[in-house]
């Protein structure tokens, strides 16, 4: 089983809604809506999985994921990248980005997501 996983996004709503449908999945989860919080929640707590947004209010989600790579997040953790920004997959790649989900997203389908991931 994954660890916490950890939901980046700056829509409140958006953030709160998936982290409630993963805690009724059984996942541990833990919210951040900037890159601030998200720095504070990683070096606080250990993530085991990051659903990430990358247009967030003060910084760029991948330059985000660069920090926490940097900071406290193991290479190896997976992250789901959800967002409505084009990126290619050399962007992606370059960042060890697991998955990519186009927002507007099915939560069930970022549920099957982790649920992979977190069998991995």
């Amino acid at each position: 089983m994954v660890g916490n996983v950890l939901v980046v996004d700056d829509d409140t709503m958006l953030a709160d809604a998936v982290a409630g449908s993963l805690r009724r999945a059984g996942y541990a989860t833990l919210t951040a809506y900037s890159c601030q919080e998200a720095l504070e929640v990683v070096e606080q707590d250990q993530t085991g999985l990051l659903v990430l947004d990358l247009t967030l209010p003060d910084g760029d989600g991948l330059s985000l994921l660069q920090a926490l790579r940097q900071k406290a997040l193991p290479a190896e953790t997976p992250v789901i990248v959800v967002s409505s920004r084009l990126v290619t997959r050399s962007e992606l790649r370059s960042h060890k980005v697991t998955e990519f989900l186009p927002k507007p997203f099915d939560v069930r389908r970022l549920l099957s997501r982790v649920e992979a991931l977190a069998g991995a």
